[in-house]
């Protein structure tokens, strides 16, 4: 069976952004943590989250697709509007 694993760089959501080198260190140095892990390359896909375009465009499409209904009955949507002013203005914009 193939695994592909994805590694996060989440540099859109911080608040400061890190010097390009400091990142990718860090990049670097998460995937080499679950190379270590036991993850065998020869089996398994392993990506940079960031530097695959496809993965931003279907979260996109998800999103337009899924009803708000359905994501408020999810815990992890829940958590996250409560937290996120993005989502949580959204969700009044709807509603109003």
């Amino acid at each position: 069976m193939l695994c592909a694993y994805r590694v996060r760089n989440r540099k859109h959501i911080l608040a400061q952004r890190p010097a390009a080198d400091v990142l990718q260190k860090a990049v670097r140095e998460l995937a080499i943590g679950v190379l270590a892990s036991g993850v065998d390359p020869e089996r398994a896909t392993l990506f940079v989250q960031s530097q695959v375009p496809q993965h931003a465009e279907l979260a996109w499409i998800m999103m337009c697709l899924t009803p708000l209904g359905d994501l408020n009955r999810m815990t992890q949507f829940k958590d996250k509007s409560t937290h996120s002013r993005g989502i949580a203005t959204w969700q009044r914009q709807r509603t109003e």
